[in-house]
């Protein structure tokens, strides 16, 4: 019998995090089902649908996944990796370490000079002053702690994260100073319902992976289940990002690129989006392009990648959707 924790998702979506898994870390079939302990028969049948998981297989397949695509986002120092439990076979956590030492880090452009602790604590303060905020109101707006805003102003040094977010408000900062004062206008001109104002703003906002929002029963309720947030320039106050996982957008998009989606903006024909699609037919969520062949109550979403039909989706079976703005394929860290 089945675990009572395992649900549908889970037992659907077993078999492509398996092939997805074995892809990124560049190994056969035969040494993932080693890693898992297992038969490599065992492993087919699973990814091919025609056998349930464990919950066993699954929570070994979390960990695998979670050691694998560990690297996060942070405005400060970067947070040290969890070590994995001692529940994984052996044999994966020596793989695992020769795959990571293997892989040499991206050559990094060279960086700019760093400013001193005492430069980059006045303009701080000068950027405060402007905006005519407190620490904690500054640091709300930066997505720091406080504490950290009262470090950098006593000359601790900041992390590049938090230099080059300065910057970019310093460069906001000086084109406000550089536009002339005008009188208001009489009466300014209504804005179109369900479009957001065009006026770009810094912000910080939440990053889900692709299956955290699955638990979105609306978009509004992102920064619920964010477990990172990053800054980014948005015209819509409600933005969002996800993490994207899937080949389904190959070759225009990668796995693990970053998706910025906004929710208060309607969808229109040829836009990327990401749609949620109502648990009664599957419950997924899914990055795909609202074709032009959507008429009426009928959706269709295409795929750049030939692997994946067009697929037909009546509005009602579709629990929301959001067009996508703006994708990132590496971020600061």
């Amino acid at each position: 019998m089945l675990a009572p924790t395992l649900d549908f998702h889970h037992l659907v979506s077993f078999a492509s995090r398996c092939s997805n898994l074995r892809t990124k870390l560049g190994i056969p079939q035969s040494e993932l089902a080693r890693w898992l302990d297992v038969s490599p028969a065992h492993l087919s049948q699973l990814e091919h649908g025609r056998q349930a998981p464990s919950l066993h297989l699954i929570r070994l397949m979390e960990k695998l996944e979670s050691e694998t695509f560990r690297h996060r986002l942070t405005m400060h120092s970067p947070i040290p990796p969890n070590p994995l439990q001692p529940s994984l076979p052996p044999a994966a956590l020596a793989a695992l370490d020769q795959v990571q030492l293997a892989t040499p880090p991206a050559p990094k452009p060279t960086p700019k000079p760093r400013p001193t602790s005492s430069d980059l604590a006045t303009r701080v303060k000068t950027l405060r002053d402007h905006l005519g905020v407190t620490r904690p109101k500054l640091a709300v707006m930066m997505g720091v702690c406080r504490q950290y805003i009262t470090k950098v102003e006593n000359g601790a040094r900041a992390s590049q994260p938090f230099i080059k977010l300065v910057e970019r408000m310093e460069g906001e900062m000086n084109r406000s100073k550089s536009v002339p004062t005008a009188p208001p206008p009489p009466k300014p001109l209504p804005t179109p319902p369900n479009l957001p104002s065009t006026s770009a703003r810094i912000a910080v906002i939440p990053l889900l992976s692709q299956r955290d929002t699955l638990l979105l029963a609306s978009p509004k309720n992102a920064a619920k289940f964010a477990r990172e947030h990053f800054p980014f320039s948005i015209t819509d106050p409600g933005a969002f990002a996800i993490r994207i996982a899937g080949d389904a957008m190959q070759p225009l998009h990668t796995d693990g690129e970053i998706a910025v989606a906004y929710p208060d903006t309607a969808p229109r024909t040829g836009d990327r989006v990401i749609v949620r699609i109502h648990d009664d037919i599957g419950g997924e969520v899914l990055f795909r392009i609202l074709s032009g062949a959507s008429v009426g109550n009928q959706v269709t979403l295409s795929s750049p990648n030939p692997v994946y039909p067009p697929l037909v989706l009546d509005r009602s079976q579709i629990q929301w959707m959001c067009p996508v703005a703006a994708t990132i394929r590496q971020l600061l860290s």
